[in-house]
């Protein structure tokens, strides 16, 4: 069955339509050599977005695992099966928004609330102890916010940064995920020796919360301020052509 999965994401992937990912971008002075992060509000939310929501469901996403085997009795088959589910749900919506062309996100307050949301189920289910059989079909949903994070991730950046420092940005935000995991890793692992997984996952609740809520707050107002330039530009060219 996992093979069946695995020959279905693989024609999927192999057949995702070539992207036009918009480059024009206008590149400051001091930016030309090295990325520059302050001054990018958006920038800022995506690396809070990658250190609160993404960094802290990996690990919660890896003690899931561990939760359906020791407290729900669900065998290394079953967990198999929910994990090839996933990832086929995930590869469905990767094809899915590559049939969108050049979708580069421009409302990444959005994104960061569809991808957040998704990404709380398995923690929810787990909060409200749920059966095992409710538990294991809602968590392969979490396949579509990755799904869309990972076609996200790149859209979004090569909307935001210069296409040369495009690499730099990945790593910057690979950074911020990798250090929440460090953190999370040792503060759920030291926190279930004294306390329940219903417990542990509900303030993992919180940090993903938190993430979203402050990553669509500075996304959105960036978004705004950046419309009402928009609007304002026009106008002045308008002003120098009469002079």
């Amino acid at each position: 069955m996992s093979s069946v999965f695995y020959i279905i994401t693989s024609f999927l992937i192999y057949y995702l339509p070539k992207q036009k990912i918009e480059l024009h971008i206008i590149v400051p002075p001091e930016e030309k050599k090295r990325l520059k992060i302050i001054g990018k509000p958006e920038l800022i939310a995506y690396l809070l977005f990658n250190f609160f929501v993404i960094g802290v469901t990996v690990v919660t996403d890896n003690f899931f695992g561990i939760y359906l085997r020791t407290e729900l009795g669900v065998t290394t088959t079953q967990f198999g099966y929910i994990v090839a589910i996933a990832i086929a749900i995930e590869a469905g919506v990767m094809f899915l928004l590559a049939l969108r062309k050049n979708n580069s996100f421009r409302v990444p307050a959005f994104s960061f609330f569809f991808i957040g949301t998704f990404l709380l189920i398995r923690p929810l289910v787990i909060v409200l102890n749920l059966s095992p059989t409710l538990t294991m079909i809602l968590s392969v949903f979490r396949g579509i916010a990755w799904g869309y994070y990972i076609v996200f991730n790149v859209r979004f950046l090569a909307r935001v940064v210069p296409l040369k420092h495009l690499t730099k940005a990945l790593l910057t935000g690979s950074i911020a995920t990798t250090s929440s995991r460090i953190i999370t890793s040792l503060i759920v692992g030291e926190s279930l020796k004294h306390h329940s997984y219903q417990t542990v996952f509900f303030f993992s609740m919180f940090s993903v919360v938190f993430g979203m809520t402050i990553s669509i707050i500075i996304a959105e107002i960036d978004r705004r301020k950046q419309k009402k330039v928009d609007m304002i530009v026009p106008f002045i060219g308008s002003d120098k052509d009469l002079n």
